[in-house]
């Protein structure tokens, strides 16, 4: 009885993670956002917070960015955001933030800071961002890429 209660429990354990997972991919999917460098195309995922729902609400949207300290791209977005400003400790090659309430970033190196962001998204797989962006200013497109 105890071997059968086991593998009930086993196969239970499987399904909800099964489920949970395939919710996550839904819900990762409905968040996908493109953001096109020249040529090049890295794929990010929107953040579940209100200011990252603005932002999205916002796309497609092709901004002008500048060149920051060589580790990040920034540009004023239309309009202001409502934020929730926390000091990250760390950003991390490929996060997406708001600075303020309308500047939009794109960091391309990891460093530790001590300014406050917003955090809004992330990009999947940031291996070869550096080198997409370069160390001028350029314009970088963003739009979410529909569900299926």
């Amino acid at each position: 009885m105890m071997i059968k209660l086991s593998n009930l429990s086993l196969i239970l354990l499987c399904f909800i993670s099964l489920n949970f997972n395939q919710q996550n991919l839904f819900y990762t999917k409905n968040r996908e956002m493109k953001i096109k460098i020249g040529s090049q195309v890295f794929i990010a995922v929107l953040y579940d917070n209100p200011t990252a729902e603005k932002f999205k609400s916002l796309l497609p949207l092709s901004l002008k960015m500048k060149e920051l300290n060589n580790n990040e791209k920034y540009a004023d977005i239309p309009g202001d955001l409502k934020t929730n400003p926390i000091n990250p400790g760390k950003i991390e090659t490929g996060d997406i933030m708001i600075y303020d309430t309308n500047t939009l970033v794109l960091f391309y190196k990891s460093f530790r800071t001590e300014y406050s962001y917003t955090k809004i998204g992330r990009i999947n797989d940031p291996a070869g961002l550096s080198s997409a962006l370069g160390n001028t200013d350029l314009v970088i497109s963003f739009e979410i890429i529909p569900t299926e």
